[in-house]
């Protein structure tokens, strides 16, 4: 176990977990949100437009619904802090998944072999048959 491995791998324990508690504090601090993505399309044969629409998926089919211009903003404002809360949240699983990596790798640093004071050839594989019957 090298000293200077373990402080580097504790160094990146630390920056993962610091990077993950930003992320949650963003997750948490999600209010109000619609779980859909604003589209806007051009419709018609002159292709006119465009026409702001929420996108969603329900039960594996997509479905449009339209969005008034009064209700634009708020919808807006809303799809946006879906959009921040999934990013973070994709983000959060990926720092997550090396934060455990990174912990994992810490504790083989740490690992050490036990050797028993009367057995100098502890850790050698030993068989219960090799021994002498008395």
């Amino acid at each position: 176990m090298s000293t200077s491995e373990v402080q580097k791998c504790k160094r990146e324990c630390r920056r993962l977990a610091s990077e993950r508690a930003k992320l949650e504090g963003i997750i948490l601090g999600v209010r109000e949100v619609i779980d859909a993505c604003l589209v806007e399309l051009h419709l018609g044969p002159n292709r006119r437009g465009p026409y702001p629409y929420l996108s969603r998926k329900i039960d594996g089919k997509t479905h449009l619904t339209y969005v008034k211009a009064k209700d634009l903003p708020r919808v807006r404002r809303l799809t946006d802090r879906w959009r921040v809360f999934s990013q973070s949240m994709a983000e959060w699983v990926k720092v997550n998944r090396r934060l455990e990596s990174a912990l994992r790798r810490l504790g083989k640093l740490h690992v050490v072999e036990f050797r028993s004071a009367r057995d100098p050839q502890a850790g050698q594989s030993k068989t219960h048959a090799s021994r002498k019957k008395r």
